[in-house]
């Protein structure tokens, strides 16, 4: 399977460069194409959730089944000599006391869905255990208007094809909040995101890998989205909840606005206010939360000081350009949370996500939509 898959990313067909785009429809999920994003929502009990995530999406769930844990593997047992579904099966073992019961219930059930092994589900669904990307909050004096953005680049491995699973998730499982997750078909997990009362999160990984006696990062931030309101209470959550190695996070609120950074790893967390000085990041950007590292850092920062009270949503953009988005640069996000708006660029087999066109989605009215449903 991984060979195959391998084969289908160097050389991909007309269906994988040309998808069909015709909407579909199943119980409690409908499909949707917004310019050049997938749309997916998906609402009801988490089992119905999973069920509709893969009468939808059987196809490219499929493929990312098969990127993260065939093809992965593997390329990674040749180059460790250890077994990689063994190493998967122990990051499940120590993460699985931290996963809720009911998102345990939608991966079970879109792997019934999907006819495929529920172990296969949930080793994919621990595998985004190291990211290495860029985000940043600006607001206020530092933008036109003082608008919020916040914006997300993800450069993660576009050489195993997840371009094939992309989509934009329209969510709401059980009671809980709505959200919009920018991901991919079979992860149930977020790394980028925003919920129906304006608080977005993007993450950026570290070091740590191997330390896994805690909540899945992906986990963690879905939790966020689906229980908290405000900046402060993703705070919480996210200092009193069990962690997982190293990772940095961009958590905004539109109704402040205001922001945070925060530097994560097991044994402690620590949050950066807009405007506050880190050795690591450089002196403080007033009305502003930048993280990233090296020259990508430096050419963020820049740009955003050279367009400093002038920032609208085209220059926020084009904040996260080439250099700052790396060449496995898989998708960016743009989100104006206050006005539950977000843009989205997505990796093709040819043109990292900077390099293509952002599409434009309205997740108030998609929200709206959701609830009217549910009634």
């Amino acid at each position: 399977r991984g060979l195959r898959r391998a084969l289908e990313v160097l050389w991909p067909g007309e269906a994988l460069r040309n998808p069909d785009r015709a909407p579909r429809r199943t119980s409690h999920g409908e499909l949707r194409w917004i310019g050049d994003q997938q749309v997916v929502l998906l609402a009801g009990t988490p089992e119905e959730v999973g069920r509709a995530h893969a009468a939808l999406l059987r196809a490219e769930a499929l493929r990312a089944l098969d990127s993260t844990v065939h093809l992965t593997g593997l390329a990674y047992t040749i180059e460790k000599g250890r077994w990689f579904l063994d190493d998967l099966r122990d990051a499940w073992r120590q993460l699985a006391p931290h996963v809720p019961p009911a998102h345990r219930a939608e991966m079970d059930a879109l792997a019934g869905g999907l006819g495929v092994p529920r172990e296969i589900v949930r080793l994919a669904n621990v595998f985004p255990e190291l990211f290495h990307c860029s985000g940043f909050a600006v607001f206020g004096r530092a933008t036109k208007g003082g608008e919020l953005y916040h914006g997300r680049v993800l450069d993660y491995m576009t050489e195993i094809g997840l371009q094939d699973a992309a989509a934009v998730f329209v969510i709401r499982a059980g009671r809980k909040r709505a959200f919009v997750n920018v991901g991919y078909a079979g992860f149930l997990g977020s790394v980028t995101g925003m919920n129906e009362r304006g608080l977005s999160i993007g993450e950026m990984g570290g070091r740590g890998e191997g330390r896994w006696d805690g909540t899945p990062m992906a986990t963690l931030v879905r939790r966020a989205l689906e229980e908290c309101d405000t900046l402060e209470e993703a705070m919480r959550l996210f200092r009193e909840a069990p962690r997982t190695c190293e990772y940095y996070y961009v958590i905004a609120d539109g109704k402040g606005p205001d922001a945070v950074g925060a530097a994560a790893t097991p044994e402690r967390i620590l949050f950066l206010r807009p405007g506050e000085a880190h050795p690591r990041l450089g002196p403080g950007i007033p009305d502003a939360v930048v993280m990233s590292a090296g020259d990508r850092l430096r050419k963020l920062r820049a740009r955003i000081l050279a367009r400093f009270g002038r920032i609208d949503e085209a220059a926020a953009l084009h904040l996260m350009d080439r250099p700052v988005a790396m060449r496995s640069n898989l998708h960016d996000a743009l989100f104006v949370p206050a006005k539950l708006r977000l843009l989205v660029a997505q990796a093709d087999h040819d043109h990292p996500a900077a390099d293509r066109p952002y599409t434009r989605i309205d997740a108030g009215t998609l929200f709206r939509e959701l609830a009217r449903r549910e009634r």
